[in-house]
């Protein structure tokens, strides 16, 4: 398969996600960023089912306290 330079319309300024400038980057650079967004995707999640298990594991409030926000809504 070729690796054909071709513009794509992406994120160029984590900070300001209305910021999309056109950058010119070959197929094979995008899909080395899509599969390390796909990585980082599976360990937040992977993250996220450790902490639902946990709390769904919590038998008292003391237990359950960490999870909690700080101050409420």
């Amino acid at each position: 398969m070729e690796n054909d330079i071709t513009m794509y319309r992406v994120y160029t300024d984590k900070n300001n996600l209305f910021k999309k400038s056109f950058l010119e980057v070959t197929r094979d650079q995008m899909m080395e960023a899509g599969n390390l967004v796909k990585a980082q995707q599976y360990a937040a999640y992977s993250g996220f089912e450790k902490v639902s298990a946990e709390i769904a594991n919590c038998t008292t409030a003391e237990q359950l306290k960490p999870y909690l926000p700080t101050e409420s809504a």
